[in-house]
């Protein structure tokens, strides 16, 4: 699903939640720490110390609960402030490569 697709239907795909924790680097390799909240196939939520600009590309490095490690690519769809803490969610260019449940 592309970008614009994932935008206009942003809640095609369950949301499962997450306590992953990895990087998130934009094209010009400025990286900063992420914490996952949620995934879908499609995109994931993610909190970060720091504002990500949407339509942003980024680069995700993703550690799992279960010591897997995921490179991801994909596009800020949305970013807002809550309690000090910047949420955003973004859109993979590709759809994730494993089913959900052997992940989670």
């Amino acid at each position: 699903m592309v970008y614009e697709d994932y935008f206009a239907n942003k809640r095609s795909d369950e949301r499962l939640p997450c306590s992953w924790t990895g990087n998130c680097t934009s094209s010009d390799e400025i990286s900063h720490k992420i914490k996952c909240q949620d995934i879908s196939p499609c995109g994931v939520g993610i909190s970060t110390s720091v504002p990500l600009p949407p339509r942003m590309e980024t680069k995700l490095e993703i550690d799992t609960d279960k010591n897997d490690h995921f490179s991801l690519e994909g596009k800020v769809c949305w970013c807002r402030k809550d309690s000090g803490t910047w949420y955003a969610g973004i859109a993979f260019d590709k759809t994730f490569p494993l089913e959900m449940n052997k992940v989670i």
